[in-house]
């Protein structure tokens, strides 16, 4: 997920994006927001 955002902002220039889950589960669907904003911080204090 880490190299696949990583490959998004750097193509597109995004400074912002939106993620969305297609995942029934709530706890799952949860865990993955979480890592999603996880990545967004690592990515942040990357710059």
């Amino acid at each position: 997920m880490r190299d696949g955002l990583k490959s998004i902002i750097a193509q597109t220039g995004a400074d912002e994006l939106m993620l969305t889950a297609q995942i029934y589960d709530h706890e799952a669907r949860l865990r993955s927001f979480e890592i999603g904003a996880e990545i967004r911080e690592e990515l942040a204090g990357a710059k």
